[in-house]
């Protein structure tokens, strides 16, 4: 199926949405956030898939108009990117946010549950964002498109370092963190970063999962342990979908 032509009317909504989205990402209403969450992936598969094609297709013959697509495709890019930045920028400031701890707080047994804007605001449709993004970024062999090659500092970073607090707060999120909806949703986004690295097939990639030295895999070792231990059962059957991802992976990569 060929893409659309550089005039289209998809490249200018492609122009347009990023700000829409990035304005919305923090809504108050809850359904909106929800959309925003599902425009995000769409948006970063559509843009990334763009990629794929010019890189592979050959059925462009006029050079102005293959010029002009190369064009729209890389302002997409910058409108991902853009959006990306704006998630991971409202994540950061949610995760900075004090709260209670579960010890001790009604919010931790399955009598007193928080819904996901009863303190939290974004937080829960933040990570569905970010999930939907990661699963979005559809680029092949590890190039431009791929999450994994383009935020690889993300994946490898310690506690100490810059980018530390994006793992460990998605570790925070999984297991300390006071609302069930929150705790499944970062064990969502784990799930589609194991997924980025086996996608990519690159094998420094699939080091992030075996290597027992990677930030990545403790991360994912400790959350598998909190998350399958959780009181919820909506908790315990987002650790399980994750532990089958991680299982799934590394049966890949060892076969």
């Amino acid at each position: 199926e060929l893409p659309p032509t550089s005039s289209a009317p998809v490249f200018q909504l492609m122009t347009e949405l990023p700000t829409i989205l990035n304005t919305n990402v923090e809504h108050a209403e809850p359904r909106v956030r929800s959309l925003v969450a599902q425009a995000v992936g769409a948006y970063a598969r559509y843009a990334t898939s763009l990629l794929n094609w010019l890189d592979s297709s050959t059925d462009i013959t006029d050079a102005s108009e293959r010029n002009k697509l190369q064009l729209a495709a890389e302002h997409a890019q910058v409108g991902r990117r853009n959006i990306h930045a704006t998630i991971l920028l409202s994540l950061k400031s949610h995760l900075d946010m004090k709260e209670p701890s579960r010890e001790n707080n009604p919010s931790a047994a399955s009598d007193g549950a928080l819904d996901d804007t009863t303190g939290w605001r974004a937080l829960e449709t933040n990570l569905h964002a970010l999930a939907s993004y990661v699963d979005g970024c559809v680029g092949k062999n590890g190039g431009d498109g791929s999450y994994v090659n383009e935020e690889a500092a993300l994946f490898d970073s310690a506690d100490t370092d810059e980018n530390g607090w994006f793992l460990t707060g998605l570790q925070h999120c999984c297991v300390v963190h006071v609302n069930r909806h929150v705790r499944a949703a970062a064990a969502a986004v784990l799930g589609v970063l194991i997924k980025s690295c086996m996608r990519s097939r690159d094998p420094s990639h699939e080091d992030l999962l075996v290597d027992e030295d990677s930030p990545f895999r403790l991360v994912l070792k400790e959350t598998l342990k909190g998350t399958l231990a959780d009181n919820w059962s909506q908790v315990r059957m987002a650790g399980s979908v994750l532990g089958r991802r991680f299982v799934q992976a590394l049966l890949k990569i060892y076969k």
